[in-house]
C-alpha cells in the first residue's frame, strides 16, 4: 500500500497484471472486498495532509479537506448538519472571492487525487455494497467542492476531477437521498453547478446532467400525496434562487440552471400518475405556476430583444465573422433562451390549454414567429453555420418555432414553419452535425403529432409540391443533397404520423412513391438509395396504408432502379460492402414486406417481383476455379444485379436474408384486409412459385459460375422446400421440362430429400 501511495500510476492495467502473475485467486477475491475501501482511506490520509499544510482561515477548500480528512470508514456514514450548514454558510459569504491568493498544492498531490478518482470510476457498480456507495458520494461531493474551490491549482486538472467526481455521482444517483451534502442544503447544489472552472462541453453536459436529475428527484418528494417538509423547503428555496436575477443581463450559467429547472418540472409532470380528480394546479408545487409565469414574461422579453438585435445587425450589415466571434457569448445565452421557450410550451401542453394565460402561450408564440423572418434572413447573410456556436443557435430557434402550439398556429403558419425547417434542416445537414440534426428531428417529430386535421393535410400538401420539385430538378447533380434532405424528412413523416390522418396521407403516397422511383433513376448518391429503401421499409411495413396494385407496382420500380445496368457507374467510388449488405438486407425486407403484407395487391405484379427474387439468388454465385484467373467482367452473366456484382459473393447473413424471404412468398396471407378468398390468393401466387426453382436449379447446374459455398447452399435449398410445399405435381414436371441433364438430377435429389424430411405427410 505505501507503493501505491508514493505512486502516480495506478491502474487497472497494474492491478490485474500483478494479481494474474500471482495466480492466486484468494488474493483476488480480497482485492474485490478490499480494494474500494482501500482507495477512500488514500483519500482520507492524502487530504489529512492537505488540510493540516493549509492555511487555518475558513475557506471553502479549507472546510471540504477537514471534512474529508475526519471521515470515519469503519462506522456507516453519520452525516455532521453542523458541517454541512458552515460549508454552506461559507459558500454564501465567500462566493465572489472563492480562494483568491490562499495557499498551494503540490502538483503531485494533486495528480494523486486524479488518479485515485480514476481507479473509483473504474469498480463496476456491483463492487460498491451500499455503506461504500453513500461513503463514496460523500466523499466525492466533498472532493468536487475542493477542486472547484481551490482556485490556485493546476484548472485542466481541476476540471479532470471534477468531472470525474459528478461522472461517479450520476452512477450512484439511486443512492441519491436528501440526508446527502447535495441533498441537505440547495445552496451546495446551486454553488457547485454555478463554477465550471474552464469552457468545457463534457463538464458541462455532466453537470447539467447531475442538476437535471436532483432536481427530479426533490420535485418528486415535494409532490407526493404526504411530501416531505425538507424537499419542500429544499423546492421553494431552488426557485427563488433560479428566478432572483431574470434580466436582460442573465448570465449563460443562470440559464442553464433555468433550463435544468423546467426540464426536471416537465419530466415530473410526465411521468406523474394523473389522479381522476383534476389537479389543482395553484396549490400543487410541482407545477411551480408563479415561477413559470416569471419565466415565462422573461423569455418573451428575452425574444423581443433577440429580434432587436438581429433586426439591428440586418440594417448596418453588420453580420461579418470579426462580429460573429466577438459576440459569442451573447449567441450562446439566446441558445439557451430558445430552449428556454421550447420546454415553457412543452410544460402548457403536459399541463393543458388552461395553464396559457399563466405562460401568456399566445404572447410568446407570437414573439418567436415575429422573430422567424428576420433570423432566415440573418442565417442567409453569410456562411454562418460554420460556426458552432451560431450554429447551436439556430438548431435550437427551429426546435422553439416548432414547438409552438398548433392552437395559435394558422394555416399560413404551417406552412411557413415547414419552409423554415427544410431551409435550416439543409444547412445543417450540410455541416454534419448530429447533435444538431436529432434536435431538429426530433422538433419536427413532435410538431407533427401536435397539428390539427386541417393542419396536416396542409402539412401533406407541401410535401407534395416539394416531391415535384425535387422530381423535376432529379437531373441537377447540385440538388442530390436536397433530394436526400425530402427523404429524412419524409421518413419522419411516416413515423410519427397520427393514425387518424394516415388515410389523407393514403390518397397521396402513388404520386410520392413515383417521385422517388424518377430521382432514384438519375441519383448519383448511395445515401439516397439506403435512404430511399428505409422510406420503403417504412411503408411496406404497415398495413394501414392499403395499398393498390398500381403503388405496389412503384415500389417495384423503385427497387428496380437498383438493378439498371446504369447503377454501378452513377455510384462509382462510394460501394462498401457494409453498403451492398445494408441494399440487399432493405431490399429483402421490402419484398417480404409486400408478400406478407400486401399478398393481395402483389399477385398481380408477381413476373416483376419474382424477377427480382431471383436476381437475388445469383449474388451468392461463385466461379469455378478453373475460371479463377479469367477477368470478372466477362464472366458476369446479365441476370446478375449489376450494382451487387463486384462484392458477390455475399455471406451467410445475406443468405439468412433471403431464405427469409423464400419461406415468406408461400405463406398464407392475412385475411383481415383481403377481399379475395385466400385459397384464390395461393392458387394465384402458384402459378409463379416454380420459376423460382428453375432459376435455382438451373443456376446451379452452370458449370463455370454456381453457388459453392457448403453454408449457403444448405440456407437457401430448407428455404426452398417452402416454395417446393406450394407446388403441385403439375408444377413439379413443369420445372423438370425446363432444367437441362444435370439441373434434372439435382432437382430430383433435392425432391427426395423434401419428400423424405419436410413434406408434409399428416402424420
Amino acid at each position: 500500500m505505501d507503493d501505491l501511495n508514493n505512486s502516480n500510476c495506478i491502474t487497472a492495467q497494474l492491478l490485474n497484471k500483478t494479481l494474474l502473475q500471482s495466480a492466486n485467486f484468494y488474493e483476488a477475491g480480497c482485492f474485490k472486498t478490499c480494494n474500494i475501501k482501500v482507495v477512500l482511506n488514500l483519500f482520507i490520509q492524502l487530504f489529512q495532509v492537505i488540510s493540516s499544510s493549509t492555511s487555518s482561515s475558513k475557506k471553502i477548500s479549507k472546510v471540504a479537506s477537514e471534512m474529508i480528512s475526519i471521515m470515519d470508514l469503519s462506522n456507516p456514514v453519520n452525516l455532521d448538519k453542523n458541517s454541512v450548514m458552515e460549508l454552506s454558510r461559507v459558500m454564501r459569504t465567500e462566493r465572489d472571492t472563492m480562494d483568491e491568493n490562499t495557499a498551494t498544492i503540490d502538483a503531485e498531490d494533486l495528480k494523486k487525487i486524479a488518479n485515485l478518482m480514476k481507479l473509483l470510476l473504474l469498480f463496476p457498480n456491483e463492487y460498491y455494497k451500499k455503506n461504500e456507495r453513500l461513503q463514496t458520494l460523500y466523499l466525492i461531493t466533498l472532493v468536487d467542492i475542493w477542486s472547484v474551490s481551490f482556485t490556485n491549482a493546476d484548472v485542466f486538472v481541476r476540471n479532470d476531477i471534477s468531472l470525474m467526481c459528478r461522472s461517479l455521482h450520476l452512477r450512484f444517483m439511486d443512492s441519491f437521498s436528501v440526508n446527502s451534502i447535495l441533498g441537505l442544503d440547495s445552496n451546495i447544489l446551486d454553488w457547485l453547478i454555478s463554477f465550471n472552472t474552464v469552457r468545457s462541453h463534457s463538464l458541462e453536459y455532466i453537470t447539467n446532467e447531475l442538476d437535471l436529475n436532483i432536481l427530479r428527484r426533490i420535485i418528486l418528494n415535494a409532490s407526493v400525496k404526504e411530501p416531505e417538509e425538507h424537499s419542500v423547503k429544499y423546492f421553494k428555496d431552488i426557485l427563488d434562487q433560479r428566478t432572483k436575477d431574470l434580466n436582460k443581463d442573465i448570465s449563460s450559467i443562470s440559464l442553464s440552471k433555468l433550463t435544468n429547472l423546467l426540464h426536471a418540472i416537465n419530466l415530473a409532470l410526465t411521468n406523474r400518475k394523473t389522479a381522476k380528480t383534476e389537479v389543482d394546479i395553484d396549490s400543487n408545487i410541482a407545477y411551480a405556476v408563479n415561477t413559470i409565469s416569471k419565466i415565462s414574461q422573461f423569455s418573451i422579453s428575452y425574444v423581443e430583444r433577440i429580434k432587436s438585435t438581429i433586426t439591428e445587425m440586418l440594417r448596418e450589415n453588420n453580420v461579418a465573422n470579426q462580429i460573429i466571434q466577438e459576440n459569442q457569448y451573447t449567441f450562446d445565452c439566446m441558445k439557451k433562451v430558445f430552449h428556454l421557450t421550447r420546454l415553457l410550451q412543452e410544460y402548457a401542453r403536459i399541463v393543458g390549454p388552461s395553464i396559457d394565460d399563466v405562460i401568456s402561450a399566445k404572447e410568446l408564440s407570437k414573439a418567436l414567429t415575429v422573430l422567424a423572418s428576420p433570423f432566415i434572413r440573418f442565417l442567409q447573410c453569410t456562411r454562418l453555420l460554420e460556426n458552432e456556436v451560431i450554429l447551436n443557435m439556430t438548431t435550437e430557434f427551429i426546435a422553439a418555432f416548432c414547438s409552438i402550439l398548433s392552437r395559435y398556429q394558422q394555416m399560413d403558419m404551417t406552412k411557413h414553419v415547414l419552409a423554415s425547417i427544410w431551409f435550416v434542416f439543409s444547412l445543417v445537414y450540410n455541416v454534419d452535425s448530429e447533435e444538431s440534426v436529432k434536435i431538429l428531428l426530433d422538433a419536427f417529430s413532435t410538431w407533427i403529432q401536435s397539428l390539427s386535421k386541417e393542419q396536416y393535410g396542409t402539412l401533406i400538401e407541401g410535401f407534395l409540391e416539394q416531391a415535384e420539385q425535387e422530381a423535376t430538378n432529379r437531373s441537377d447533380s447540385s440538388k442530390e443533397q436536397h433530394h436526400l434532405v425530402f427523404l429524412i424528412l419524409f421518413s419522419q413523416l411516416l413515423e410519427h404520423c397520427v393514425d387518424i390522418e394516415k388515410g389523407y396521407l393514403k390518397k397521396q403516397i402513388s404520386s410520392i412513391i413515383l417521385k422517388l422511383s424518377l430521382i432514384a433513376g438519375r441519383t448519383k448518391s448511395i445515401k439516397y438509395l439506403q435512404q430511399m429503401l428505409k422510406v420503403l421499409v417504412q411503408l411496406t411495413s404497415d398495413q394501414s396504408y392499403h395499398f393498390s396494385e398500381y403503388d405496389t407496382s412503384l415500389i417495384l420500380s423503385c427497387l428496380l432502379q437498383i438493378a439498371h445496368p446504369t447503377a454501378p457507374e452513377r455510384f462509382r467510388g462510394q460501394l462498401t460492402r457494409n453498403t451492398i449488405d445494408t441494399l440487399f438486407a432493405d431490399i429483402c425486407l421490402i419484398l417480404s414486406n409486400l408478400a406478407s403484407q400486401h399478398k393481395e395487391q402483389l399477385v398481380y405484379m408477381m413476373p416483376p417481383y419474382i424477377a427480382l427474387v431471383q436476381s437475388l439468388l445469383h449474388c451468392f454465385k461463385t466461379t469455378n476455379i478453373s475460371l479463377i484467373n479469367r477477368k470478372r467482367k466477362h464472366i458476369i452473366e446479365d441476370n446478375t444485379i449489376p450494382l451487387f456484382a463486384q462484392f458477390t459473393p455475399l455471406d451467410a447473413t445475406s443468405a439468412n436474408r433471403l431464405a427469409r424471404l423464400l419461406t415468406t412468398i408461400p405463406q398464407k396471407p392475412n385475411v383481415q384486409f383481403q377481399k379475395k378468398s385466400v385459397h384464390m390468393l395461393q392458387k394465384m401466387l402458384a402459378k409463379h412459385t416454380p420459376s423460382l426453382l428453375i432459376e435455382y436449379f438451373s443456376l446451379q447446374s452452370n458449370p463455370t459460375t454456381n453457388i459453392v459455398n457448403p453454408a449457403i447452399k444448405s440456407i437457401l435449398t430448407h428455404a426452398l422446400y417452402d416454395i417446393l410445399d406450394a407446388c403441385s405435381e403439375a408444377d413439379r414436371t413443369f420445372v423438370l421440362s425446363c432444367l437441362d441433364g444435370s439441373g434434372k438430377v439435382l432437382f430430383k435429389s433435392f425432391y427426395m430429400t423434401w419428400k423424405e424430411t419436410h413434406k408434409y405427410t399428416g402424420q
